[in-house]
């Protein structure tokens, strides 16, 4: 093919360029020329193209060979619109294939695609997003026929206007392996925030506030999480032995832990209700339903395990059979181990004929605990505790007629016993 004349300020390339990308718009219009005898009687016309000279000077130079960077989201979506509009397959599959070109809040990022590759980051808002933005190489502009397309239509770039574009680079450092430091939980808060918008599941599982220890008593880890940050499909339970059921609830972090620790749950806010008298809990607000989904998914992988036992077990909750339609209760465990804080003193409640406090074995039926005495008109003789804020185990119980319930084992609480206790937590205006 002999040099042709690609009129737009005058940029004139050679036939090999023009075959170097085919084929294309530009080879089928000097193609059909040559093949109706011009170049040899006639001179072959020039190309008159009505586009954006700068957007068409790097398509020309990637004709010629070089490599053309992407310098904003704002030059990828026009030189992909044009790419598309001449009909360029190997242009259209090199930026198809390219980096996520996005402008965030106030600024533009250039997102290596292979920045998701860790469990759980992708598909995400960029992958899925992008693609939605620029399709496939096979189909950019729905419903049009790129066949005597004049122009194409207007491709707004890619943008996220309600989003922190310093947020999103902090998420941009940590998918690439560096610490950033997370400085309040308003901070935590934002980035976990946006980790949801963006559907990165497992960055998240990373941010999450949470608690990794070894307990060397008990010879085991535990993770320590709240209770609005479970996920269903990381809780499981573990047996202490196999010869009867005694066992704990593990929690595995999905897309980042590969095996469960005892899980240790923080639930705030005042949404336990403690008896003192019978100690069993109740639950407020959406902690309710929490408590009752975990309760529903741990009988289940209980009622599952039944066929690897020789004995039927009945799932129950303080004793009688368990409804998954009625709001849960749980037997609370209270022992020498529980560091409790009632109405801002530490507790020591002595034993009474009323408080049976732990099932120190099931097999043998309650019996009361010993602790620090105090007086009887002292803080701990409420009949109701409201807990602010508590750490709680979930153990696993196997009574003798096989009925296996789910208690919740103290592990440290800060309680108040009535108004008299909340009026003390009260401090003045400043």
């Amino acid at each position: 093919m002999s040099n042709v004349l690609l009129e737009i300020e005058q940029l004139a390339t050679s036939g090999a360029s023009i075959s170097s990308d085919a084929p294309s718009y530009f080879s089928a219009y000097f193609g059909k020329q040559l093949q109706e005898g011009r170049g040899q009687s006639e001179p072959i016309r020039a190309l008159h193209i009505d586009r954006d000279p700068e957007i068409f000077r790097d398509i020309v130079r990637h004709l010629q060979g070089y490599y053309v960077p992407i310098r904003s989201p704002e030059h990828f979506a026009y030189l992909f619109a044009d790419a598309q509009l001449f009909q360029l397959p190997k242009l259209i599959s090199r930026l198809f294939e390219s980096e996520i070109f996005m402008a965030i809040g106030s600024r533009s990022f250039q997102i290596p695609r292979d920045l998701f590759s860790a469990p759980g980051d992708s598909p995400n808002y960029f992958t899925i997003g992008f693609a939605v933005f620029f399709s496939s190489p096979d189909e950019v502009f729905p419903g049009l026929k790129r066949e005597g397309l004049l122009r194409p239509p207007s491709i707004t770039p890619p943008e996220v206007t309600n989003r922190s574009g310093d947020i999103f680079s902090e998420l941009l450092h940590l998918l690439r392996g560096y610490p950033v430091e997370i400085r309040n939980e308003t901070h935590r808060a934002a980035l976990l925030r946006d980790c949801r918008y963006y559907h990165l599941r497992g960055l998240e599982q990373k941010l999450i506030c949470h608690k990794i220890s070894y307990n060397s008593s008990r010879e085991r880890e535990e993770i320590m999480l709240r209770i609005e940050d479970i996920k269903p499909s990381g809780l499981n339970f573990a047996l202490d032995s196999s010869d009867k059921m005694l066992g704990f609830v593990t929690y595995a972090r999905p897309f980042n832990d590969d095996t469960g620790r005892e899980l240790i749950l923080e639930i705030s806010n005042e949404h336990v209700i403690v008896s003192s008298v019978t100690l069993t809990a109740t639950f407020k607000e959406d902690t309710k339903k929490r408590v009752a989904a975990i309760a529903k998914l741990i009988f289940g992988k209980l009622s599952s395990a039944n066929g690897t036992t020789p004995r039927k077990l009945t799932p129950s909750l303080v004793g009688q059979l368990y409804n998954p339609t009625l709001e849960p209760t749980l037997r609370v465990i209270v022992d020498d181990d529980t560091d409790v804080v009632l109405d801002g003193r530490t507790w020591g409640a002595p034993p009474s004929e009323h408080m049976h406090l732990e099932f120190e074995n099931p097999m043998q039926g309650p019996r009361p605990l010993k602790r620090r005495r105090t007086s009887l008109d002292g803080p701990g003789t409420a009949d109701t505790w409201t807990i602010k804020k508590g750490l709680w185990k979930l153990q696993i119980l196997e009574f003798p007629d096989n009925k296996v319930e789910l208690m919740m084992k103290a592990i440290k609480l800060d309680a108040l016993s009535g108004e008299n206790g909340r009026n003390q937590a009260r401090t003045f205006l400043p």
